[in-house]
């Protein structure tokens, strides 16, 4: 489940254990106080909520005589919590949808390490995720304008060049977006922390295009995107989309059943369900095939050339289609 809400994007996911929240202040004044601040909020909830369910464990003993008898909910939510907020203080870096990402603890030592230059140099970020915020309300032009506005703070940024090469995806702007992420394919092979993601996305928008001259190098760049961050679920959709391409469904099935669950985007989402569909339709699965588009929560102009590619007509598609 994904909501906005007071400004923030909010999403559930069915097993609430764990998570992680995104932000960067607005200028550089009292940087360090306020991301300590902001660092110590996940820690700090974690200890109220285990205060929380401490307080109340009397509740379990009296669940016993009924239904739920044993469920023990409070000492569920005490452990869990204690659990996370002992995570949070040994500094490490942990999987995540986005990569291996640092926790709270570490977080807080990188924050007091930096130098001033380091901080000022970091401010890029804050373009790129309102950027990114614009992307997912689908507000292209606003998108593009914190890109450029970045941009020209910080020329030459490669997290805000390929930022706008991939919006441009995003806009069904297939094309011009292959095009733009070429164009960065020499300049990022030294930057580790998004070459990988450069290759996935070529890899996507030359499956997503339907020329079969296309699909050697898609086949390439999305197994080296994997091998290099084999626990993104990005990079899981995209190979089991090549897969699918290349005639190797139930490989495809595999990789894109599990990105289907764990991608965090309604738009990665959508594009699971459809490849699944593509799979099925191609296997001869008619009925099964429009389950998969149906349930894509946004299909979008490329995805819908997808279904009339494969021959899928469904009312829920137009219902869907924007």
């Amino acid at each position: 489940m994904e909501f906005k809400w007071a400004g923030c994007r909010w999403r559930f996911r069915t097993i609430l254990f764990g998570g992680f929240v995104r932000g960067f202040p607005k200028s550089c004044n009292c940087y360090r106080i306020k991301q300590s601040l902001f660092i110590h909020g996940g820690p700090a909830t974690n200890l109220l909520l285990a205060l929380i369910a401490w307080k109340l464990l009397w509740l379990d003993e009296s669940l016993e005589p009924g239904p739920i008898a044993g469920f023990e909910l409070m000492r569920t939510i005490l452990l869990c919590n204690c659990i996370l907020l002992a995570a949070s203080l040994w500094p490490h870096r942990g999987s995540s949808a986005l990569g291996k990402i640092p926790n709270d603890a570490l977080l807080l030592w990188q924050t007091w390490r930096q130098d001033s230059a380091k901080i000022a140099a970091a401010f890029f970020y804050r373009y790129l995720l309102e950027a990114e915020e614009c992307r997912l309300d689908r507000r292209f032009a606003d998108a593009r304008k914190w890109i450029a506005d970045g941009l020209r703070a910080f020329p030459g940024n490669h997290w805000l060049a390929f930022s706008a090469a991939t919006t441009l995806i995003f806009e069904d702007k297939l094309e011009e977006g292959r095009t733009a992420l070429r164009a960065l394919l020499t300049v990022l092979a030294d930057a580790p922390d998004v070459f990988p993601s450069l290759l996935n996305n070529l890899a996507c928008v030359d499956a997503l295009l339907g020329q079969p001259e296309l699909l050697p190098e898609a086949d390439d760049f999305s197994r080296r995107a994997l091998e290099s961050v084999p626990w993104n679920v990005n990079f899981k959709g995209t190979r089991g989309i090549d897969f699918v391409e290349l005639g190797k469904h139930e490989e495809g099935i595999a990789l894109l059943e599990e990105a289907l669950r764990s991608h965090p985007e309604k738009w990665g989402k959508a594009i699971n369900a459809c490849y699944l569909g593509v799979a099925a339709a191609r296997r001869g699965y008619t009925s099964e095939s429009r389950c998969y588009f149906a349930m894509a929560p946004q299909v979008r102009p490329a995805l819908s050339s997808l279904a009339s590619r494969e021959g899928i007509r469904s009312p829920q598609l137009k219902r869907h289609a924007k």
